[in-house]
């Protein structure tokens, strides 16, 4: 049971961080574009 609690501890951690990637990403692009003019 504690296996199992552990196993979806981390499939949340990895999901809450590819989530905070996709939204770093999202961010990341119109920065960019935006330098790009400046």
């Amino acid at each position: 049971m504690k296996i199992l609690k552990d196993y979806i501890k981390s499939l949340n951690y990895k999901q809450t961080r590819n989530y905070l990637k996709n939204i770093v990403s999202l961010f990341k692009t119109p920065i960019q574009i935006i330098l790009r003019y400046f």
